[in-house]
């Protein structure tokens, strides 16, 4: 997945992103006929389980049914 960051004309920061799981997930979507948003997760990381047992990253926030509203401001 390749990410284009550009401003827009009301001076907002423009996250853009392409490739294959962008393609597919528009492609399910269409089929099933869902909304969603692709964002960054906040640590940054894909997942990986820390000495008490606990996902961080991507995996983390599936796991915990993290959703952009719960991310501090």
């Amino acid at each position: 997945m390749i990410t284009t960051v550009r401003t827009d004309e009301n001076g907002n920061r423009v996250e853009e992103y392409e490739g294959f799981c962008v393609d597919l997930a528009a492609k399910i979507a269409q089929l099933v006929g869902f909304d969603y948003k692709i964002r960054p997760v906040q640590d940054g990381a894909y997942g990986t389980k820390d000495e008490n047992g606990r996902w961080n990253g991507m995996v983390g926030e599936i796991v915990r049914h993290v959703c952009r509203s719960e991310w501090p401001q």
